[in-house]
C-alpha cells in the first residue's frame, strides 16, 4: 500500500514537472503585416528626383509590407530571434516640366537579438527586444515623357547598410499552439547620404500584427 502511495506521489510530481516544463515554447515562428514609418534624417539636403536614394528618403508616407521570425527560448523568459520583414511603396508627382514622374520602393531589414517575455498566468504575455542586423533599399526612378508614351526614362539606386530595432509588444494565446502578437518598435538605419559631411543615419518606426506559431 505504501508502495503504491509512494508511486503516485512520484509519478504525479513528474508529471507536474512536465507541465511545468512544457508551458512555454521552445521554438515559435511568426509571420504577419508590417508597417515602416520614416519620420526623421539627419540630413538637411532634400531628395532631389534625380537621386532617386531609397525608401527611407521619401517623407511621411507610409510603406506596408511583412514580417516573419523565427524565435529560439532558452529559458521560461529569455531566448533569442532572428527577424525578416520587406516593405514596398511608391512615391508619384509631376515635374515642373510635365513629366509624370513615379518612383517604386522596396526595403528589406534581417536582423537578430534577444527577446525577453514576461510569462505569467494570464493569456497576455508582455514582449521586448533589441535586433540589430542590416538594412537594404532600392528604388526606381521612371520619368514618361509626355510626348512619347512609349519611351521612358529610368534610373536605379539601392543601398545598404546597417540596422537596429528596439522595442516591444503583446502576444494573446488564443491556443497552446497559436498566439496573437502585435509589436511596435523604433529602428535607426545608417544606409550613407550623398552629402559627405552627413552621417545618413535614417530614424524609422515599425509596427506588426500576426500569428506566432508555438512549435515545440
Amino acid at each position: 500500500m505504501r508502495r503504491r502511495m509512494l508511486l503516485v506521489v512520484l509519478t504525479s510530481y513528474a508529471t507536474a514537472l512536465a507541465q511545468g516544463n512544457g508551458s512555454w515554447s521552445k521554438v515559435e515562428v511568426f509571420g504577419g503585416y508590417a508597417a515602416n514609418k520614416f519620420f526623421y534624417t539627419d540630413s538637411g539636403e532634400s531628395p532631389a528626383v534625380a537621386n532617386a536614394a531609397s525608401l527611407f528618403d521619401f517623407g511621411w508616407d507610409r510603406h506596408h509590407g511583412m514580417e516573419t521570425s523565427i524565435g529560439r527560448n532558452f529559458t521560461r523568459y529569455l531566448g533569442v530571434k532572428g527577424e525578416f520583414s520587406l516593405f514596398s511603396s511608391e512615391a508619384s508627382g509631376v515635374t515642373n516640366q510635365g513629366f509624370a514622374v513615379r518612383i517604386p520602393q522596396r526595403a528589406a531589414y534581417f536582423m537578430v537579438g534577444p527577446e525577453i517575455k514576461f510569462r505569467n498566468r494570464s493569456r497576455w504575455t508582455p514582449v521586448v527586444y533589441a535586433l540589430a542586423g542590416g538594412a537594404h533599399s532600392w528604388a526606381n526612378l521612371i520619368v514618361d515623357l509626355p510626348n512619347d508614351p512609349v519611351t521612358k526614362l529610368t534610373q536605379s539606386h539601392g543601398r545598404t547598410g546597417f540596422s537596429t530595432a528596439f522595442g516591444g509588444g503583446m502576444d494573446f494565446r488564443m491556443n497552446h499552439r497559436i498566439s496573437l502578437r502585435w509589436t511596435a518598435d523604433y529602428s535607426a538605419t545608417i544606409l550613407g547620404n550623398p552629402d559627405p559631411e552627413e552621417t545618413g543615419r535614417q530614424n524609422n518606426a515599425r509596427t506588426s500584427m500576426g500569428l506566432l506559431f508555438h512549435l515545440w
